[in-house]
């Protein structure tokens, strides 16, 4: 439920932001980024206390991989910028914000309790 939580709400905020006109609208936005992301750090933290023997490991890979995982994702939206405007196909950063807002819908989509239901169908009828 708390994954299901944090992606709504990380998925209202980028939706937000590609709508946003004003300052104070686009910093709202965020706000409810960071704490649809802010969700998903008690999950990864679960996972990691499950690794028995292994916790030192769990925890730098953990660290590791959000700090590149940060950096990429300022890197990737800068070159994907870049792009467009070589491109010149009239797209601006509010494309960036609504892609990943599709995303999100595309997640949320994935792990409703119908998506399960039809995945349990789907690999009962594989295995008939």
């Amino acid at each position: 439920m708390l994954l299901l939580g944090g992606i709504a709400v990380w998925t209202i905020g980028e939706a937000s932001a590609s709508m946003s006109v004003r300052v104070v609208q686009l910093a709202t936005a965020q706000i409810l980024v960071g704490l649809g992301q802010a969700a998903f750090i008690p999950i990864a933290l679960s996972f990691v206390a499950a690794e028995r023997g292994r916790v030192g490991f769990a925890v730098s890979l953990f660290t590791a991989s959000s700090t590149l995982g940060r950096s990429l994702s300022v890197l990737c939206a800068g070159l994907a910028l870049v792009w467009l405007s070589i491109l010149h196909t009239g797209t601006s950063w509010r494309s960036l914000y609504g892609g990943m807002a599709g995303a999100g819908v595309i997640l949320l989509a994935r792990q409703t309790p119908v998506a399960d239901r039809l995945r349990a169908l789907r690999l009962s009828i594989t295995l008939a």
